[in-house]
């Protein structure tokens, strides 16, 4: 009865009954000698059978995130940079195969506008691809067989260099809008908010590294004083490092060391549950209202008081030096960024008492 209905069968049907049937025989061949794993063949099954519906998958596979993953666990021990490297990398995987576009330069360029137009986001998402594929390159079968012999379709991209989206750096504050903006958190009695300002101004950290000053990172001296704090995790390996305290600052200090915040007796309230040790959103969500009040834009922002207390260390002739070990900078030289211990701490409290900030 078969054989009668196919011999019925228009031509063209028969030779598209004849090429499905060879592709399966092809597809189950191939799984026999090791060229497919089941769920290949599933796929070949399918493609075989509605070769119309077909759309492609994204190399980057599942398997290979998680070996990416704990190979960058290796290789880095910022564990915000690798969520947002892997997040970025989870995301792209997932719009290749809902778009069901192949990795070439075009949809890397498709990708990154769909993602935005701004530099620095697209800049982001390609390190972290970049980062996969050069990992991927070596260790990953399936893909380095794709793109082993291929340039990179992850490079060559361009992005806004003017205008808005050209992520142009955040604006410094002058000293005269820093003691603005403390005298107006004091005015509004928000005076966790003012200390954190002064902090901010008189030891040029950022301010996750102020909402992890605590007492057992605090340096005291023979008499039991309080002289300096250790930066104990930074976004860099070059941030890890020691401030001394300011004479303006030490009273401020020593009066919130009495008082120690949360469970892990930080100087400054915070939220410990926040993921990545991210204690004081609550403190940078009332700094934003209060710098808007004041008048600032969106080039202004906290971490504006970090270029404030840069610039200034800089215009009192600091030694160019010193001043990048007070930041957290690297230096750009492996005699100092590799060899060097850098300057003593009473070297740096010189560079630090030069800050001539009026703090009411």
């Amino acid at each position: 009865m078969d054989a009668i209905l196919v011999s019925d069968l228009p031509v063209a049907t028969k030779v598209q009954r004849f090429s499905e049937a060879q592709q399966r025989v092809l597809a189950h061949s191939a799984k026999a000698r090791n060229l497919l794993t089941q769920t290949d063949l599933t796929e070949a099954l399918e493609i075989a059978s509605a070769p119309g519906t077909y759309k492609p998958k994204s190399p980057i596979s599942t398997s290979a995130q998680a070996r990416f993953a704990s190979h960058f666990a290796e290789q880095n021990d910022n564990p915000r940079t690798r969520d947002v490297y892997l997040s970025n990398i989870k995301r792209f995987s997932a719009w290749l195969t809902t778009n069901g576009k192949e990795l070439t330069f075009d949809t890397v360029a498709e990708y990154l506008d769909s993602v935005s137009k701004a530099r620095q986001t697209r800049l982001g998402h390609l390190a972290a691809l970049r980062k996969f594929h050069k990992w991927a390159i070596r260790y990953d079968q399936h893909y380095r067989d794709l793109f082993a012999t291929k340039s990179s379709p992850l490079d060559g991209h361009t992005h806004a260099r003017v205008g808005e989206n050209a992520g142009e750096s955040w604006t410094a504050y002058t000293q005269q809008e820093a003691e603005r903006l403390h005298a107006a958190a004091l005015a509004n009695e928000d005076m966790d908010l003012a200390d954190l300002i002064a902090f901010a101004c008189f030891t040029g950290c950022r301010i996750e590294e102020l909402g992890r000053i605590r007492r057992d990172t605090t340096l005291f001296d023979e008499a039991g004083q309080p002289v300096g704090f250790r930066v104990d995790d930074s976004k860099t390996p070059s941030g890890i490092r020691e401030i001394p305290i300011h004479p303006a600052l030490l009273p401020i200090y020593k009066k919130r060391l009495q008082h120690p915040q949360g469970a892990t007796q930080a100087l400054f309230p915070g939220n410990d549950k926040t993921k990545h040790g991210l204690r004081l959103n609550g403190l940078s969500q009332r700094f934003t209202k209060l710098k808007r009040k004041e008048g600032f834009g969106n080039k202004h922002v906290f971490h504006s008081f970090r270029k404030c207390t840069a610039t200034l260390l800089h215009q009192a002739n600091v030694p160019t030096l010193v001043i990048p070990f007070i930041l957290g900078h690297e230096v750009g030289h492996i005699t100092f960024d590799t060899y060097s211990a850098g300057p003593t701490l009473e070297q740096k409290r010189e560079a630090i008492c030069t800050l001539p900030f009026q703090f009411a």
